[in-house]
Order: C-alpha cells, then sequence, then structure tokens
C-alpha cells in the first residue's frame, strides 16, 4: 500500500494543489460578484454555467484524452484555467463571468478525468477503495484551506486572482516531471435512461434529485450567507463547513450501507437531510451558531447520497452493465446539478430561508420515493451487495471506470446476479 501511494505522488500533489486554487477561486468569485451586483438570477446561471461546463467535459474530455494523452490534456486544461481566472478581471459583466465560467467547468472536469483515471490505473483492485478514500479526502479538503485563506486579504482586489493562478499553475509541474507510466483509455457506451429505469428506478430517480441537492447546496451556500446578512469571515466559515462537513460522514456511511439494506441507509439519510432542512427552514432566525450546526448536518448526509443511489444500482445489474450505466447516471446526476443553482439562486435572495425548503423538499422527495420502492420490490440481501466505494463525482469518465472495476470484479457472480435480478425486476 505505502509502495503503491509514492508511486502516486505526483498525482495527490497536483490534484491537492489544483483543488486549493479551483475552491478558491469557486468562493471568489461569488463574494466578488456580489459586490458588483449581480442579480440572483444573474448569479444562478453564472453557477448553472459551471455545471454546464462539466457536462460537455463529459462528452468532450474522452475523446481529447485518448487523442493526445492524459498528460498533454493536463498541461492544457491547467494553462487554459489560469488563463480563464484572471480573464474575469478584464471584463465584469455577469454574462461574461458566466461563459468563462462554463469554461472553467470543461477545464476543471477535464483535469477531474485526467486524475482520477490515472489513479485508478495504478491502484490494484485491493487498494482501489483506500486510494479514492484518500482522494476523496483531498479533493475535498483542499477546497476548505483554499477557501479559508479568502479570510485574510481584500476579494476586491486582484490578489487573489493571482493566487488562484499560481496554484492551478504550479498544479501541472509534478505531472510533466513524473515518471510514472500513463494509463490506457478505455471507452464506454451509456445505457438509455429508460432502459436503466426498468432495472433500478430509485437509482435513475435518486441519481437526478442528489445531482439537484449537491448541485444545489454546494453552488448557492455562499449566496445563502450573504443574502442572510453575514459578514465575508463567517460567510466563509460556513462554505468551509458545507463542503468539509461530509468528509467526516462518508467512510461510517458507506459501512453502514454495507452491512444494511442500502435502500434503508439511503431512506435514513434523505430523511435526516428533509428533516434538518425543513426545521432550519421553518425556526430560521439566521444566527451564526444555529446556521452552522445546520449546514454541517446538511453536509454529512448530502455528500454520500450519490454513492449510495450509484452502490444500490449496481446491486441490480450484470458487469456488462455497469459501465454503461454509470455513465446514465453521472449524466442525470449532472442535468440536476445543473439546474438547482438556476433555480434557487433567485429564490434564496427573495428569502434566505428559501435555501432550507428546496433543499429540505428535495431530500423529503427522495425519501419519499425510496420509501415507496421499498414497498415494490424485495431488496437485494446484504450478503450478495457489493462493497461500497466512495464514488466520486469529479468527473464522469473516471466515476464510470471506477465503479466497472470495483463492482465487476467476479464476472460469474454478477451474472448470477443480474439473472435473479431478471426473475425480480418486474414485480
Amino acid at each position: 500500500m505505502l509502495a503503491a501511494l509514492r508511486s502516486m505522488w505526483a498525482l495527490f500533489f497536483g490534484l491537492t494543489v489544483l483543488w486549493l486554487g479551483v475552491g478558491m477561486s469557486y468562493s471568489l468569485l461569488i463574494l466578488r460578484a456580489t459586490n458588483e451586483g449581480f442579480t440572483g438570477f444573474e448569479l444562478g446561471i453564472m453557477q448553472t454555467s459551471y455545471q454546464v461546463g462539466w457536462l460537455i467535459a463529459a462528452v468532450i474530455g474522452a475523446p481529447l484524452i485518448r487523442r493526445v494523452g492524459h498528460i498533454r490534456v493536463f498541461s492544457a486544461m491547467s494553462a487554459a484555467s489560469s488563463a480563464i481566472i484572471v480573464m474575469h478581471l478584464l471584463w465584469i459583466h455577469p454574462w461574461v463571468w458566466s461563459l468563462e465560467r462554463m469554461w472553467m467547468g470543461v477545464c476543471t472536469a477535464s483535469l477531474m478525468i485526467v486524475c482520477e483515471s490515472w489513479l485508478n490505473d495504478m491502484s490494484e483492485n485491493d487498494i482501489r477503495g483506500k486510494v479514492f478514500g484518500i482522494y476523496t479526502i483531498l479533493s475535498w479538503g483542499a477546497p476548505v484551506v483554499g477557501i479559508g485563506m479568502l479570510r485574510y486579504g481584500d476579494i476586491n482586489t486582484a490578489f487573489y486572482f493571482i493566487v488562484a493562478t499560481i496554484f492551478i499553475s504550479v498544479a501541472v509541474i509534478p505531472m510533466l516531471l513524473t515518471v510514472s507510466r500513463t494509463p490506457s483509455f478505455i471507452d464506454s457506451e451509456r445505457l438509455s435512461v429508460k432502459a436503466l429505469y426498468k432495472k433500478s428506478p430509485l437509482g435513475v430517480i435518486g441519481a437526478f434529485v442528489s445531482g439537484a441537492v449537491q448541485g444545489g447546496f454546494f453552488s448557492t451556500v455562499i449566496i445563502f450567507a450573504n443574502a442572510s446578512g453575514f459578514p465575508k469571515d463567517q460567510a466563509l466559515t460556513l462554505n468551509m463547513v458545507a463542503i468539509g462537513g461530509g468528509i467526516v460522514s462518508q467512510w461510517p456511511i458507506a459501512m453502514l450501507s454495507d452491512r444494511f439494506d442500502r435502500r434503508k441507509v439511503l431512506l435514513i439519510v434523505a430523511a435526516t437531510g428533509a428533516l434538518v432542512g425543513l426545521a432550519w427552514a421553518y425556526f430560521a432566525d439566521f444566527a451564526f451558531w444555529p446556521t452552522l450546526m445546520g449546514m454541517g448536518l446538511l453536509s454529512s448526509v448530502i455528500l454520500s447520497l450519490y454513492s449510495l443511489c450509484v452502490s444500490h444500482t449496481n446491486d441490480y445489474l450484470s458487469s456488462t452493465q455497469i459501465v454503461p450505466a454509470s455513465g446514465t447516471l453521472i449524466l442525470l446526476y449532472g442535468f440536476g446539478a445543473a439546474a438547482a443553482p438556476a433555480v434557487l439562486s433567485p429564490l434564496i435572495l427573495q428569502q434566505p430561508e428559501n435555501f432550507y425548503w428546496v433543499i429540505g423538499g428535495l431530500m423529503a422527495t427522495l425519501a419519499l420515493f425510496t420509501l415507496y420502492r421499498m414497498t415494490r420490490r424485495s431488496g437485494v440481501a446484504v450478503e450478495d451487495q457489493a462493497d461500497t466505494i466512495a464514488v466520486s463525482t469529479a468527473s464522469p469518465y473516471a466515476s464510470v471506470v471506477t465503479v466497472a472495476e470495483e463492482w465487476g470484479e467476479d464476472v460469474e457472480t454478477e451474472q448470477g446476479r443480474h439473472d435473479r435480478t431478471e426473475g425480480n425486476s418486474d414485480k
């Protein structure tokens, strides 16, 4: 394990420094846009544009890497990201920033495709879960540090734009100097939404709703903090807790889902999020400490939603269906994540408590649908469930390959599960 991790130091270092810059720029732009007088609708479009960029990367990222290679794509996208961040200072206009945010999303997602697919290729099956556990901590922990740095300077100057650019530029250095082999690239097709829904209705609905919840929550928490009247330091602290809070609960929830019916775990997680969101909406007084507690509680359940939905879906698939199904799930997630900020941002500026109402309502919808599905079909026996891993939503391609590797190790076992499921899928 230690020898394998030593061989991955360049990837981990590059990933960490990259997310320091990306995390810093993400919150910096929202704060600066608010100070520049962007409306709620304009803020929502700006955040949605970033998610649209991730969807574009799902289409162009894989062919680009296949054509020119991992290192060239990482170098090109790092250079483009650095340029885009500085370009925000040239023309401060909501529609220009939205276009730049879209291309920043393309670059960021492409960078994550490179990192995740490379890590996946370098990891043996027996350590892949641990490697991606470290990856999850770094990819969510580094932005917390980057956001924290914004507390100590003036966001209305060019200083932090330059710092974020430096971080992203430095991230490419170890990648260019690494002597590790570059991975091969595997193509995969997608399973249609209709076909996947027949296999796992909860997986399809859950992927879309989890995208809407996570996209809405993480994209608008800083907008909510500003609309609620919190000063910059407190707004940044709320954002840090919102991003970092889910890291702590990832593994306990994953372990529970390996020991119990995943639908029950998903029901509890979604119901908890609904209860917290709706309770905070009803009793909201926008004092700092109760709000901080609410952010931590919501984050602790929101971050695990997508992994639970993917894990549940794969329990009903054969090994040959896992890769195409995962591609469909990540796109459903992406559509939800892209739509939510555009809808939620204006609502927050009308009434800040709408942040809680929408997030709580989405979680309640998922909980109710999970409960409904539990009455329609018996679950997979716990002993037949595959181990849960923390599936990253950072890149469509890498998530597909990682899931396929984890659940596709034993074709005969999976085929047996598929045969059993075929007999129960229409019940």
